[in-house]
């Protein structure tokens, strides 16, 4: 057993559930948490959406970009009728 800050402890650590320290650490990681989400609100308050541009932007899916073209792919183009078949009733049982 190890002598620390005036408190004998040992090795082990109580896993009681009803335990003062088990409240306490409650009490203080909801305190912690509440804060947390206040101070994150202080430092990063929303942001103001004034440019409706950008909103409007957001409306349109713009298959002109690069990756988000809308002519589908490719694969599976090595497969028979029978198989694209049989996948598809796969498919179905999912």
């Amino acid at each position: 057993q190890n002598q620390f800050l005036g408190q004998i402890t040992n090795q082990h650590r109580s896993c009681d559930p009803t335990g003062v320290a088990t409240e306490l650490l409650d009490t203080v990681l909801t305190f912690a948490q509440d804060n947390l989400i206040l101070v994150w609100n202080l430092l990063y308050a929303p942001m103001d959406v004034t440019d409706f541009d950008s909103v409007n932007n957001r409306t349109w899916y713009n298959t002109r970009m690069y990756g988000q073209g809308n002519g589908g792919h490719t694969f599976g183009d090595g497969l028979t009728d029978h198989q694209r078949d049989a996948i598809i009733e796969y498919l179905k049982t999912l």
